[in-house]
């Protein structure tokens, strides 16, 4: 696995976080662009996803600046990503299709999907594929 950069974000209060300050083992990043059809689309998926039983914490990241808010109707998990080191400017250089998802287990990037998926079941089975828990 590849090494999750610190991605750096900014809540609805303009706080900066960070995703260090999540202090979790597993999470997914969706990477999202405001305008785009597909990440607009999975927008219930994502939602749906978050609501079900055992579902990992799945934070938004918009890569291009826009509204969110449609993002968070249900919560503030979506966020515009800020910073601009070296190691996040060449992630997001490799997102080449939005939304993209990372899955991340202890800061390294164990499965990354491109595109919209169809449904939150397809978001758990790619988590238990990373996270190895899909015999």
């Amino acid at each position: 696995g590849t090494e999750m950069p610190e991605l750096k974000y900014l809540d609805a209060a303009d706080k900066e976080l960070s995703i260090k300050d999540l202090g979790e083992e597993r999470y997914i990043i969706e990477f999202i662009e405001p305008d785009c059809a597909y990440c607009n689309k999975m927008i219930d998926i994502i939602d749906a996803y978050r609501a079900t039983d055992n579902a990992y914490n799945l934070l938004g990241m918009s890569i291009k600046s826009g509204d969110i808010s449609k993002f968070n109707k249900n919560g503030e998990h979506t966020y515009m990503l800020i910073n601009k080191d070296d190691k996040t400017d060449a992630l997001v250089d490799l997102i080449v299709w939005v939304p993209t998802i990372i899955y991340v287990e202890k800061g390294e990037i164990k499965l990354v999907t491109f595109g919209l998926l169809d449904s939150a079941a397809d978001i758990q089975k790619n988590a238990d594929i990373a996270f190895n828990r899909g015999e």
